[in-house]
């Protein structure tokens, strides 16, 4: 198979940055997820207060958005 037979049997999707994109955002959010719940999970097991945490993440993702 030559390289041209390739390129028209394989075309790249012009969709792709897009998609990888939303993975990787995906995959963000679950390492993100699992760390705020291991976090909480400790507190809780030690007797500390996880909302001033949670509370300090709240005001970093509000800065990015401007509220």
């Amino acid at each position: 198979m030559t390289r041209k037979s390739m390129a028209r049997t394989n075309p790249i999707d012009p969709n792709t940055g897009i998609t990888l994109n939303q993975l990787a955002r995906e995959q963000m959010k679950l390492r993100l997820m699992q760390d705020i719940r291991m976090d909480i999970t400790v507190c809780q097991q030690e007797g500390i207060d996880y909302k001033p945490y949670l509370s300090e993440l709240k005001q970093i993702i509000d800065g990015f958005l401007g509220v």
